[in-house]
């Protein structure tokens, strides 16, 4: 299993795009969890955070094979595949291209008993 934490810059006075859209999208969970099964992503959670008034994009990822998760994401023809790169690609610094940090992992562990969650905030 692959396990990534991303970073990604937001551009200045496009975080509240971002949240909006990302409210927006959690109304469309049959088309998310459709594309997350697909990619073989087991967890998928967006955060932001800012840094010395600075935000920032976190995106921690949990999959099978994260190379897998991308050639499925990127041949993707799905509305919220689009729409997701074209708002990624507007409020992120660089876009996908940009400075992306992973961070180091020292531990992932995942309870036994870990509930079944879908889409939430």
């Amino acid at each position: 299993m692959d396990v990534l934490l991303l970073r990604y810059e937001i551009a200045e006075g496009r975080t509240d795009d971002l949240r909006e859209w990302l409210a927006e999208a959690r109304d469309r969970e049959a088309e998310i969890l459709d594309l997350l099964g697909r990619e073989g992503m087991h967890t998928e959670s967006l955060f932001v955070e800012e840094v010395d008034g600075t935000d920032y994009l976190l995106w921690y990822m949990e999959a099978e094979d994260v190379a897998r998760v991308l050639e499925v994401y990127e041949t993707a023809t799905d509305d919220i595949v689009a729409e997701s790169d074209g708002l990624f690609e507007e409020v992120l610094v660089g876009g996908f291209e940009g400075t992306v940090s992973e961070a180091d992992l020292l531990m992932h562990a995942v309870g036994p008993d870990r509930p079944s969650e879908t889409i939430r905030r």
